[in-house]
């Protein structure tokens, strides 16, 4: 339980990161999120509905995408609690091994308690008051491309995305919630005495507990602490390690909030290609019914034993539910074979969401979906390279910067086989300017057959390159995965 408590804390307390527009599909992943011009398919629906009369033409394209998006600071924080169960596992292997003359209760063995405590009291202190946190962004969608239709093009899709954050609340650091308490527990002192032929009496054993208490420093208490630990312990015989015992990690009162809104919609698509003097011009419009889903719920620490592994899933299994709709517009030009460029407008027009009620739960506030805008430029120097840049203009909601994020990709096509890389730079609210800003190499890799396109992409933050999956303790701060299939008739 000690470690499942600090893997807790570590895993869940993690930097919230403004983000928006969600890259879906492992070709934008793998060329570095961009998708508004370097579009090729029937995805189209999501990055660029104008770019659906240019793409190769199959009666029929259906594409299928998946991925997610992690951002978080684990990689930063972990190794400070990585050895706190051998920590404390050799702390209790010596005092056990401590002979008479030193005594369970020796002063030694009384500061290094307590410096074990100050020193996880003052790391965890730095995540109360939700100053760290997760966002988890999920993108996923199925098209359908119909060719069929001689005067516009006509496709059909149903998108999700969703912002999911897991931010520290309340971080619970007091002495007898955070520390296991077996130092303190009768049983341990009274087999000490006896190993040692030393009185084991009841006496003996307050006394020996008093000694530890009244030996801590004050600043190790919070108000009435020590008191109320003392008189558990002593006045009414009380066991640390009983599973009745409201002290120890199992009574912490660590508070993770989670919340966040999962919207599916789907989308009537509607393009046609018009030719401008040497420009060969796409506009097109999404119609959209959206489904929303809006998460509210606190997870407390003392939530978690080791027979419910599926805390989070409970948590997530009831959201409140609603309904709007919306309309996307976008903007699609090719101009001299070989160069591209787009303008999407997701939500430009759209309702509100009103939460269904919930019978004992306090209804959130309604949510609007938010008009995101992203524009991008695409350039092919030789026939088998594509270049491609995309910069996300959506409204920041802080005075920082309005630019979410800029990508910039590459995809080489060597015959069946699509390599593409790319550069994702995103300003964040605590370091908005572009010199500081954050930044994940992109790659990805696609096999291209007549009938069938499979395309899987990664990317990670650059500021954390080594880690190992298999290790908890060496996470990237930021990383995301895709994969897609592409089936074309």
């Amino acid at each position: 339980m000690k470690k499942l408590f600090f893997l807790l804390m570590v895993s869940l307390f993690l930097i919230v990161t403004s983000y928006s527009f969600p890259i879906m599909g492992a070709r934008a992943l793998g060329m570095g999120g961009t998708g508004v011009a370097a579009v090729n398919d029937a995805s189209a629906i999501y990055w660029n509905p104008a770019a659906l009369p240019f793409s190769k033409n199959h009666i029929i394209g259906i594409k299928i995408d998946f991925g997610f998006d992690i951002i978080q600071n684990m990689s930063n924080q972990i190794d400070s609690f990585s050895d706190v169960d051998s920590d404390y596992d050799k702390f209790m292997d010596l005092v056990n091994q401590s002979d008479s003359a030193t005594g369970w209760d020796a002063v030694q063995n009384i500061e290094q308690f307590q410096d074990l405590y100050l020193k996880y009291k003052n790391i965890l202190g730095a995540f109360d008051n939700g100053n760290v946190g997760a966002n988890i962004f999920p993108a996923g969608g199925v098209f359908f491309q119909l060719k069929a239709f001689p005067f516009m093009s006509v496709a059909f899709g149903i998108i999700g995305t969703g912002g999911i954050e897991f931010y520290s609340h309340h971080v619970d650091t007091r002495f007898s919630h955070t520390l296991p308490m077996d130092f303190l527990s009768r049983d341990n002192i009274r087999n000490y005495l006896q190993s040692n032929g030393l009185p084991a009496t009841e006496a003996a054993i307050d006394q020996v507990i008093r000694n530890i208490l009244n030996n801590l420093k004050p600043e190790v208490f919070e108000p009435g602490e020590k008191t109320e630990l003392e008189d558990f312990l002593i006045t009414q015989r009380g066991e640390i390690l009983s599973d009745n015992s409201p002290y120890g990690i199992d009574t912490n009162e660590t508070e993770v909030n989670l919340n966040g809104v999962a919207t599916t919609e789907a989308a009537l698509s509607l393009s046609k290609s018009l030719k401008v003097g040497v420009v060969d011009l796409g506009v097109g419009v999404n119609l959209k019914l959206i489904k929303g889903f809006c998460y509210v719920n606190e997870v407390f620490v003392s939530d978690f034993r080791d027979d419910d592994e599926n805390i989070f899933e409970d948590k997530l299994n009831d959201p409140f539910k609603g309904s709007t709709f919306g309309i996307d517009v976008a903007a699609y030009a090719k101009m001299f074979k070989n160069l591209r460029a787009g303008l999407t407008i997701r939500n430009l027009i759209t309702g509100q969401i009103d939460w269904e009620k919930q019978v004992g739960k306090p209804t959130p506030e309604s949510y609007t979906p938010k008009t995101e805008a992203r524009i991008g430029v695409a350039y092919d120097p030789i026939k088998i390279l594509t270049l491609s840049a995309d910069i996300d203009i959506s409204k920041h909601d802080s005075h920082f910067s309005d630019i979410r994020n800029i990508g910039l990709g590459a995809e080489l096509r060597l015959w069946v086989l699509n390599l593409r890389t790319g550069l994702i730079i995103t300003p964040t609210i605590d370091k908005p300017s572009l010199e500081d800003s954050k930044k994940m190499l992109t790659a990805g890799v696609g096999i291209n057959l007549y009938l069938v396109k499979i395309d899987i992409a990664a990317a990670m933050d650059t500021h954390n390159m080594s880690f190992d999956f298999s290790d908890d303790d060496s996470i990237p701060n930021r990383g995301s995965v895709a994969v897609s299939a592409n089936i074309k008739f």
